[in-house]
């Protein structure tokens, strides 16, 4: 919620990146600019030269990363759409940085190490006390991905550490 424009999504990054070892990968989440356009590898690239990114709109549908994160997912300007997602390109046939729908997300995201058991279930753990600081009683996990996640949300709750109600959706977007 702290993030409502641009300026405030690159000066989160440029913090978060002078902190971050040379190399790792910045993951994030934002809600919504105030500028009305998705962010791009030309927002992203001069505030994280030396660590690959990937921003993702919390609704889960689109997200943006930066040339390193491109490169590191080996994706260039003649990657193909996949069926069912969009890589974008600029009116030169450039890429933006942009991906739309889990499809064409997914083929930068394979180059993204997975979250630990231990990192999902902090994750799990500390944000319901954040919702439940705001009064939210019950929330939806509705992109789950990889058996391994649903298995530390049972742990969690067997653990009785489940202290909101919840819904997991595990993500379904490749029918085989």
């Amino acid at each position: 919620p702290e993030v409502k424009s641009m300026a405030e999504l690159k000066s989160k990054l440029a913090d978060i990146a002078a902190r971050t070892p040379k190399g790792q990968w910045i993951v994030g989440y934002y809600l919504a600019v105030t500028e009305g356009r998705v962010p791009n590898r030309h927002d992203l690239d001069p505030v994280s030269p030396n660590h690959p990114v990937w921003m993702m709109q919390q609704g889960g549908h689109y997200g943006a990363a930066n040339s390193l994160g491109l490169q590191a997912a080996g994706i260039t300007s003649k990657t193909a759409n996949p069926v069912g997602g969009i890589i974008e390109r600029d009116a030169a046939g450039e890429l933006t940085g942009v991906f739309y729908n889990h499809r064409a997300m997914d083929l930068l995201r394979k180059a993204i190490p997975l979250w630990t058991a231990e990192q999902t279930r902090e994750n799990i753990i500390g944000t319901q006390s954040v919702f439940a600081a705001c009064g939210v009683t019950t929330f939806h996990d509705n992109n789950v991905r990889g058996t391994e996640a649903v298995k530390v949300y049972l742990d969690v709750g067997k653990q009785g550490k489940m202290y909101l109600r919840s819904s997991v959706y595990y993500t379904l977007e490749w029918p085989n």
